[in-house]
């Protein structure tokens, strides 16, 4: 992925879309706040997401068509691909395809 580091991540739970929530996640890494958020949106949300690998993969991977008719065809909510996209532009990783688009 091509894009500036900050020296440390953060993401807040409204910036995703979460209404009500006020927790924050830090990390130094896009993958440790990934995987703070993950853990969190199952536990008190009760929304799942895949694996930071899939979440943070650039649209530029020549494999990105297939990947978002993965996550589409996985029966992801509604809420978690909503939250997939925020995310992935609040960590600078180029829009999703397509495909993924459309749902």
């Amino acid at each position: 992925m091509d894009r500036q580091t900050p020296e440390e991540y953060r993401i807040s739970c409204d910036a995703l879309g979460i209404a009500g929530c006020t927790r924050t996640f830090c990390g130094k890494t896009a993958g440790d706040v990934v995987d703070e958020i993950r853990d969190h949106l199952r536990a008190e949300h009760s929304i799942n997401l895949p694996d930071k690998e899939t979440i943070l993969r650039s649209d530029e991977d020549p494999d990105i068509v297939e990947l978002g008719r993965r996550i589409v065809g996985r029966g992801y909510s509604e809420d978690a691909i909503m939250v997939m996209r925020r995310l992935r532009e609040l960590l600078g990783v180029r829009d999703p395809g397509a495909d993924e688009r459309q749902r």
